[in-house]
């Protein structure tokens, strides 16, 4: 009886033991441990793009990599956590947005704001700012969901999204 029982013993330890190198290595596979990884992450979200930069940089002590893409006229840039893999931020902006007729009434914010909302839906909208850059009359949206804020772009005359960004906001 004493045999079984230390038998049966032994075995769960190793059962255990195993699980829990097994565990170890799942978690070690999610992990991104190089900028080629990070590449290819990018190239998954962002597929047909060319790769302009990629590159580690440390935010509030942590290594993340940062991926900037290019791809029919927008400049894409990704940050990845290295310690899990995850995407942290995502944002694309038109490089070399028309501008359209400028002498067109601006837009309403109101009518910013429902573009926005259909945009990232079911989101809280934290502002609505119309700005000037570049000679374009621009609005900028800055809005909540979740764990993620996002920013927004649009030109104030044709309502078109110049830019978008999202990040998580929680602790790294």
């Amino acid at each position: 009886m004493k045999k079984s029982v230390t038998s049966i013993l032994i075995c769960s330890i190793l059962i255990l033991a195993f699980s829990v190198v097994s565990c170890f290595s799942v978690a070690e596979a999610k992990k991104m441990q190089t900028a080629q990884q990070a590449q290819k992450a990018a190239l998954k979200k962002v597929p047909s793009a060319k790769v302009i930069e990629v590159e580690s940089d440390t935010e509030d002590g942590v290594l993340v990599y940062e991926v900037e893409l290019y791809k029919s006229g927008k400049e894409y840039k990704l940050e990845y956590r290295a310690s899990d893999g995850k995407l942290m931020k995502y944002e694309w902006e038109i490089l070399n947005p028309s501008s359209g007729n400028q002498n067109k009434k601006n837009l309403s914010k109101q009518a910013i704001k429902k573009k926005a909302l259909k945009q990232v839906s079911n989101a809280t909208v934290l502002s609505i700012a119309l700005e000037h850059d570049d000679g374009m009359v621009q609005y900028e949206v800055k809005m909540h969901k979740g764990n993620k804020k996002y920013e927004l772009v649009y030109n104030g005359k044709t309502g078109k999204l110049l830019e978008y960004q999202w990040k998580i906001v929680t602790v790294y």
